[in-house]
């Protein structure tokens, strides 16, 4: 394998400059996410700055004969370690090369000269990623420096299991997440203000998600044809099997095929996910591997305690 000699590698400006032909590109390499100029901006322009202060969405071109043949983007994340101490992460995402600029070891080479710009500015201690387990990227993720960190399964409910009626009294639909009480940040998870979550679920300038809460507690839905995905479920735990079933009520009521949701074997509720009938695989949704790279951190990174990653189907890159 061979790289392309007419190649090379810089950071690109997706709200101004380099607008279109990522736009264009991302949705070639995403299909199923169909992106508008809308939601480009809403991602690389909003979202950030609900989150991590100063730091922006950066994301690296790889360019042949100057047509844009490869992206490789990373968001500034807060993240609560397994000792409690927030530290700053990025989170990897929208990576690709065009079908035509393949097998000529593009993707490893972007990756490395991402990484390696990124450990220059020395922003993060980790950046972290989330491909689906089995996939080539994979393993060119692992060419350029990642570590396989933990396998994150994929969990389902089937329609003819979903047999729990809740009732409304105790489930309703945030309005905003401001109104909610979330005493603790969960070790190994990510560290989320309510703006965040308010801009991330609510006002998504494209997708609709279903939004429910309980004794400040909340799970986010999204319906995908005749599936249902739980995107995020947090708070407490017994509040968080009423969501659950209120979930499975609604899968019931709308006869959508099955519940799914991705779960660790360290997941947080990991026992509220197999007692409401979860079990392991699903027809949909494939499984994921948490991967990360070292920036300025020394050691791996460390879930083995707990963990709470649930992100939405539609960032699966």
């Amino acid at each position: 394998m061979m790289l392309l000699h007419d190649s090379e590698f810089r950071l690109i400006d997706p709200l101004s400059l380099h607008r279109e032909p990522y736009k264009q590109l991302h949705n070639l390499l995403f299909v199923n996410t169909a992106m508008s100029y809308e939601w480009l901006d809403w991602y690389h322009r909003d979202i950030p700055r609900t989150n991590a202060g100063a730091h922006v969405t950066r994301t690296y071109g790889a360019f042949v004969q100057d047509t844009l043949a490869g992206i490789w983007s990373v968001e500034p994340k807060s993240f609560v370690s397994a000792t409690g101490v927030v530290i700053e992460v990025g989170r990897c995402f929208a990576v690709g090369i065009h079908p035509d600029y393949r097998r000529h070891g593009l993707f490893v080479e972007l990756s490395k000269y991402a990484i390696e710009q990124e450990r220059i500015l020395g922003q993060y201690e980790y950046i972290l990623g989330f491909p689906q387990r089995g996939r080539p990227v994979v393993g060119g993720h692992l060419k350029a420096g990642w570590e396989v960190v933990q396998d994150i399964e994929a969990y389902h409910i089937d329609l003819e299991s979903m047999n729990s009626v809740t009732s409304r009294a105790r489930v309703k639909a945030v309005t905003a997440f401001g109104d909610l009480t979330l005493s603790v940040q969960l070790p190994g998870s990510f560290n989320v203000s309510p703006a965040y979550l308010n801009l991330k679920w609510l006002e998504h300038p494209d997708n609709y998600y279903i939004c429910l809460w309980c004794d400040d507690s909340y799970i986010v839905l999204k319906p995908y044809g005749g599936i249902c995905h739980v995107l995020d479920v947090q708070g407490e735990r017994r509040a968080v099997s009423v969501l659950i079933d209120a979930a499975k009520t609604l899968c019931r009521r709308h006869r959508w095929q099955e519940l799914d949701m991705w779960c660790a074997s360290n997941e947080h509720y990991r026992a509220q996910v197999v007692e409401a009938g979860f079990n392991q695989d699903s027809a949909f949704v494939p499984p994921v591997v948490l991967i990360a790279v070292r920036i300025k951190a020394e050691c791996p990174l460390d879930v083995v305690a707990d963990s709470h990653f649930q992100i939405g189907v539609e960032e699966i890159y």
